[in-house]
């Protein structure tokens, strides 16, 4: 399975290494899991749980000097939950609270000028359901808002004034919550990504709008099954999701609130869930977390080296898969090639795809990676014979 890891990640950092908008960058400090992270307008925040000595370790990251800083420790030792959300220079971070009744979460905030933490008002919710879980924490100019998750309908979201710390119940999130949701902000908007429910996955987009207090319904993200959506942050006017497969090689799509569709960009070279990810200034970060194995890798976005007119992904459909004899290939281009890999990288198979097929029935019973390219782009896929 490791093997399966390093042959896509080494697919993938070719793609992405012939744009250059992503640039591997110093890597976290150690190998590990991140619980959350915000980002002021020139540093990012990381809090991250350490299983050695059980507390919640706050690390600054600074871009200028792309190095990272042990800060003073979170105050509350804890392994449950969090979000957060920053306003101006100061970090918000939200958790679930196990040890009381008198709030269902924890407010604590972070003054960087002092490095010090301090308690704030908690929350109320009318009802977390059975199975509590946090959320997800944005801001918008100078107020924050967070949304319950696993609640029933009703008082499912609420305002943050960091001024009275008072929190306010807003109009409800209207979409299905049960599960973890990624956000971003753009201008006096707030979007909220993806849904759960007892039954299934929902691709959707939600925007908050701050000055009507009004949802709305957007279009949906572009999801195929099995992808995991942790990375998500605003740069400028646009939004920016990465999703990372159990298999293969991670997606990047970026939203366009003006004419509200996504579009494909060229992704990171890694894949990774339980990661960082913020903007700050022009560009975006995705860095540490755990896929197959624990990383550390970082890396940086810079969207000036996109550009969608030259760079596109093949969308290719395979079928059937698992297969025993032809495999096809919808939506190919002309004078496709293929290679086939096991999964220890060895090549046992190569040619140019004709009439949209390619006979395996030379293979052995196994998985295998399938390269599917045209010269300029290409595209991987796991495929079974059996």
């Amino acid at each position: 399975m490791k093997n399966l890891f390093l042959l896509l990640a080494f697919f993938s950092i070719n793609i992405s290494f012939s744009q250059q908008a992503w640039e591997q960058i110093n890597d976290f400090l150690f190998e590990t899991t991140i619980k959350t992270s915000f980002s002021s307008e020139d540093k990012g925040y990381i809090l991250l749980y350490n299983n050695d000595n059980s507390t919640v370790e706050f690390y600054s990251y600074d871009p200028i000097l792309d190095s990272y800083e042990q800060k003073v420790d979170f105050p509350v030792q804890s392994n449950t939950s969090f979000t957060s959300f920053a306003i101006g220079d100061d970090g918000y971070v939200i958790l679930q609270d196990n040890s009381t009744e008198e709030a269902d979460i924890l407010l604590y905030k972070y003054d960087a000028a002092q490095n010090l933490w301090e308690e704030k008002t908690g929350a109320l919710f009318d009802d977390f359901g059975f199975n509590f879980g946090l959320g997800t924490a944005f801001s918008i100019n100078d107020k924050g808002y967070f949304t319950s998750n696993g609640g029933n309908p009703g008082g499912n979201f609420k305002e943050y004034d960091p001024i009275t710390d008072i929190w306010s119940t807003k109009s409800d999130y209207p979409g299905p919550s049960e599960g973890r949701i990624i956000d971003f902000t753009i201008g006096d908007v707030g979007y909220l990504a993806f849904g759960f429910d007892d039954f299934d996955t929902y691709p959707i987009l939600w925007s908050y709008n701050q000055n009507t207090e009004n949802w709305t319904q957007l279009e949906d993200i572009p999801w195929q099954f099995g992808d995991n959506a942790k990375a998500s942050f605003a740069i400028g006017d646009l939004g920016y999701i990465g999703m990372f497969p159990i298999l293969g090689a991670p997606t990047f799509y970026r939203y366009i609130p003006v004419t509200d569709n996504w579009e494909l960009i060229e992704s990171c070279g890694y894949a990774s869930n339980n990661c960082f990810s913020f903007s700050i200034g022009n560009y975006g970060y995705v860095g540490a977390g755990h896929h197959l194995d624990l990383e550390k890798q970082v890396w940086k976005l810079d969207p000036e080296f996109l550009n969608n007119d030259d760079f596109s992904k093949i969308e290719l459909t395979f079928y059937p898969n698992p297969t025993n004899d032809i495999l096809t290939i919808n939506g190919l281009e002309s004078d496709s090639l293929f290679e086939v890999y096991e999964l220890s990288g060895k090549i046992v198979a190569k040619g140019e795809i004709i009439n949209n097929q390619i006979s395996i029935s030379q293979l052995a019973d196994g998985p295998y990676i399938f390269k599917i390219s045209n010269g300029t782009n290409e595209v991987n896929k796991l495929i079974i014979k059996k």
